[in-house]
């Protein structure tokens, strides 16, 4: 699917929170509710782009994100870390493991829409929900 954004959060209501937003925005949504679903799904569903919490249910900190990038079926989808993990240092450490790009928590949900959209420009409609 087009414009497919896959979502991974560790709190249901930043989940929710992100999803709406790029629900309303156009975009084609689908919900992981931990890290083994999210790398199933991805491998499944080729999102687009894949947001994700750093922490997530079922996994050890960076290893989700180590493990889809360093699959050939997942390896080329933008990874996007959604973190509240704000130390020096931080950062570098989610982007050596493989994410793509870093936004903290809270989130700013005006530049973080501006970045999805520099990303994916042309959404569509279609939301697939979870």
């Amino acid at each position: 699917m087009e414009n497919l954004i896959l979502i991974a959060a560790d709190e249901p209501k930043n989940q929710k929170l992100v999803c709406d937003l790029l629900t309303f925005a156009g975009y084609a949504t689908l919900e992981a509710p931990n890290a083994v679903q999210l790398i199933d799904m991805a491998e499944i569903h080729q999102p687009q782009l894949i947001l994700m919490d750093v922490q997530m249910p079922f996994a050890q900190d960076l290893d989700t994100a180590r493990t889809l990038k360093g699959r050939s079926t997942t390896h080329a989808i933008p990874l996007v870390a959604l973190t509240a993990m704000a130390m020096p240092g931080d950062k570098d450490e989610i982007l050596k493991a493989g994410f793509n790009y870093c936004f903290t928590k809270p989130l700013d949900t005006r530049a973080f829409m501006k970045f999805v959209k520099k990303l994916m420009p042309g959404p569509n409609k279609k939301s697939t929900g979870k």
